[in-house]
This record gives structure tokens, C-alpha cells and sequence, in this order.
């Protein structure tokens, strides 16, 4: 990441922190009641002295600078009350990288055959993203609340019609675990879906253009663990600020030639970026029925993942090509929730309908390719925009039991850009408190 990218990270996080401690979440203080005015019989009488004092010292409004650990507690113990919904949230990342084999004469025999053997580039190639589709990249307010909260946590995905693939299916499983009295909580999750295999096939028709196949398989995704914590409160909700760590623990990506009699390696892409995902929420309940949430969060990687091709410099063996840096996500996620019906008899016991805005927001166009300086650039990304998705969410929270909270929803991209891989997503998302 270069030094302008991490100037806007900071900057953003300066304006957002500065704003919510000094302007908007500033309140005033009501701890101390004044004592009753004393009757007349017992009032004193005040000495002149008192009443300059009194002239030189005007009353002020008093602004708190640092929260007490009592109020912090109060507003979580109000928001756990009051039962409100989680942000569902919504997000899309791993569409196939567009790739171009720059000079098809520099690799090896083995990517080769009579209708390709020219040194003409090949062109749009679609290779898919190392993690996994759908799973390599988690937005962390999806099924998520500023409230620290104990829970289990199951959530089902559908895509439909992602960018001419098909149909996505994604399954995530964790818990959330609080602690010191509830003032913050520690996260685990993880994904499986029905995806893009990490195994494709480099075709070779003998008439005709190459291709990368487009297989579906069952994919494990990358292991996500997030740190929460309740940071200020205000009159009517409360303020939370944490990070998550995404670590690579999906497939790597491999590309195979199965025209030939065996298959052959002919690229392989590591998982092996670690990603970090500072964020900043906010929870209030301007009423016994409205909710309002919010959250900001950045995503970016530490590290880069590395590409090994087979080339003609070194027959028989892959030789490290080049390095990929994923693109920087900025999101931004808003969601109103209202009680509609509640205490109601049956099988459900309460229906609180939500509706989302989530936006979601590349920091440059495309990822990265770092090349070794001796080795020829064999291969390039195409452009292919910068992510840029503003999505629609409408759903409702069921409530059944005491404990067990019911989700169903559907979300639809209003941008077309580059991002907005699929026509619409249905979910359900399920929360068993503890």
C-alpha cells in the first residue's frame, strides 16, 4: 500500500474519531441534582459577598470528557433490553481476475499447443481469485451489531447470477463471546460455500481460443476473528470502535492443463494475505420501537500473495512470477430497524422490520502486481473499474423464544459498477443468544 493510501486510512479514521468524541456525541452533564430550595423559615440569608460570587461565576453546562465505567454499563444493559436487530449487512468480493498472458511464446510447451503457439497475448482469461469466491473477503457488519453480545452465529448466503458463473451458496458458522461485564466481546466465524473451485483447468481446444475453465466446488473460506469494544456512550446508544483479522486459511488457487496425458501445474496463486479491518460503530434508540446502526470499516492486507508460473526459464518447475496486492475496501453501512409487533402469543414472539444501505468502496482501481525484476512480465490483470456498489437490504428480525432470532432478506445492487457481480442475494441469518 503506498504512503497516499495510508494518509487517507488515517486521515478518515482522525475526522470520524474527532466527530463522534467532541461534536455529536458530546452530552451534557445531569449526574448531580441540584438540592431542593430550602422554605423560607429555614432559608439563610445571603451576605452580599455570596451574591458577587455568584455574579463573577455563571452557571455552564458542563461537557465530559471521559465517560464513567456506570454509564458505559447502563447503556449496554438499555440496548441488551430492548432486543434490536443486528445490522444484516451485505458485500460481494471475488469475481475472477481478468487476466492477459502477455507473450504466450515465453512459457512453457505445456501452456501451449498449435492454436496458440504465436506470440500474440491471449486475452480475457478469467482466473479465479485465490480464497475463494465469496468467501476470501468478509465484511465484518454482516450479522453483526455495535453491541457486544453472546451468541451463536449461523448465516445462509444465495448469489443469483454471478457475473455469468451461476448461482453462489455461502454457509458461515461462529460465536461471539463477551466479557468484562459486557463492555466487549471477542468473535470467530468462518465460511463455506458452493463456489468457484480452487482447481480449474487451462483448456487448449485444438480450434479455437484457450480458456480457464469455470468449475464449481464446496470451498473452505478464510478463518475471520474480530476484537469489540464499547468506547463512549450517548444519550441514547452507545459508541463501539475494534478490528477484525482475516487469516488465510482458504486453498490456495491452481491452474492445471488437463489436455495433456498428466495433469501439469501451470500456476499457482498463495493465500497467504493476512487482512486487517479496523472499524468504528454506532448503536441509538431514539425510541421504545426505532433503532438506528451504523458502521465504518476499513479492509486491507498486510501482505501480498505470491504467483508462481511455468515458463521456459526454468523447464520442469514453477518459477515466481510476480506478487498480488489486494485492492483496499473502504464500507459504509447504515440500517434502520422499528418493533412492529410485539409479546405476541405463537411460535413468534416478535417482527422487527429492517431496512440497509451499504456502500462499499475500492481505494484504487484494481489489485496489484509486484514483478520480480529479472523476471518477464508473462502475465497482466486487465482493467476492470473500480469497486464501486451501493446496495438495497429489506428483510425482518423474528423473534422466537427468548433467545433464538430469525432473519430472512434480500438485498439488490442500485449501482451497476464494477462489484456488482450478481442480480439480487437472499439470506437468512440466525442468532442464538447464550
Amino acid at each position: 500500500m503506498h504512503y497516499r493510501q495510508y494518509f487517507v486510512l488515517l486521515l478518515y479514521g482522525f475526522i470520524t474519531l474527532s466527530l463522534s468524541t467532541n461534536a455529536i456525541f458530546a452530552y451534557q452533564d445531569t449526574s448531580d441534582v441540584p438540592p431542593k430550595p430550602l422554605d423560607k423559615q429555614t432559608k439563610p440569608k445571603a451576605d452580599e459577598s455570596d451574591a458577587k460570587d455568584d455574579k463573577k461565576r455563571p452557571t455552564k453546562p458542563t461537557v465530559r470528557k471521559t465517560p464513567t465505567r456506570a454509564e458505559l454499563l447502563a447503556r449496554t444493559r438499555m440496548l441488551t433490553d430492548s432486543r434490536m436487530p443486528n445490522m444484516w449487512g451485505d458485500f460481494f468480493d471475488g469475481t475472477p481476475y481478468p487476466l492477459t498472458l502477455n507473450d504466450p511464446a515465453a512459457l512453457s510447451n505445456d501452456w501451449q499447443n498449435e492454436s496458440n503457439s504465436s506470440s500474440e497475448p491471449l486475452r480475457g482469461l478469467r482466473l479465479p481469485r485465490t480464497g475463494g469466491l465469496a468467501l476470501r473477503r468478509i465484511k465484518l457488519a454482516e450479522n453483526s451489531s455495535p453491541l457486544p453480545m453472546d451468541r451463536w452465529i449461523a448465516n445462509y448466503n444465495l448469489f443469483d447470477s454471478v457475473d455469468s458463473i451461476g448461482d453462489v451458496t455461502r454457509f458461515t458458522f461462529g460465536a461471539e463471546k463477551t466479557f468484562d461485564d459486557g463492555l466487549k466481546s471477542f468473535e470467530a466465524r468462518i465460511s463455506f460455500a458452493h463456489t468457484l473451485s480452487n482447481n480449474q483447468i487451462f483448456r487448449v481446444p485444438v480450434n479455437g481460443p484457450p480458456f480457464v475453465t469455470q468449475n464449481l466446488d464446496d470451498e473452505f473460506g478464510n478463518l475471520v476473528l474480530t476484537y469489540k469494544q464499547i468506547i463512549r456512550p450517548l444519550d441514547d446508544g452507545i459508541v463501539t470502535a475494534g478490528i477484525g483479522v482475516g487469516l488465510p486459511t482458504a486453498n490456495d488457487q491452481f491452474l492445471f492443463n488437463q489436455d495433456a496425458a498428466d495433469p501439469i501445474l501451470l500456476m499457482k496463486v498463495h493465500n497467504d494475505a493476512v487482512h486487517l479491518m479496523p472499524f468504528i460503530a454506532f448503536m441509538r434508540q431514539p425510541n421504545e420501537n426505532l433503532m438506528i446502526q451504523g458502521f465504518a470499516q476499513v479492509d486491507f492486507a498486510t501482505t501480498r500473495n505470491p504467483v508462481l508460473i511455468r515458463t521456459f526459464a526454468q523447464p520442469g518447475q514453477l518459477t515466481n512470477a510476480a506478487k498480488i496486492e489486494d485492492v483496499p475496501l473502504l464500507f459504509l453501512d447504515l440500517g434502520l430497524a422499528y418493533k412492529w409487533i410485539e409479546n405476541r402469543e405463537g411460535l413468534i414472539n416478535a417482527v422487527t422490520p429492517l431496512l440497509e444501505l451499504h456502500y462499499s468502496l475500492g481505494m484504487r482501481d484494481r489489485d496489484q502486481l509486484q514483478f520480480p525484476p529479472t523476471v518477464p512480465q508473462v502475465f497482466n490483470f486487465e482493467a476492470s473499474g473500480r469497486i464501486s456498489v451501493l446496495n438495497l437490504t429489506a428483510g425482518a428480525s423474528l423473534q422466537i423464544g427468548d433467545s433464538i432470532f430469525v432473519r430472512p432478506a434480500v438485498s439488490i445492487p442500485l449501482s451497476n459498477g464494477a462489484g456488482a457481480g450478481y442480480d439480487y442475494e437472499f439470506g437468512v441469518h440466525i442468532n442464538i443468544l447464550r
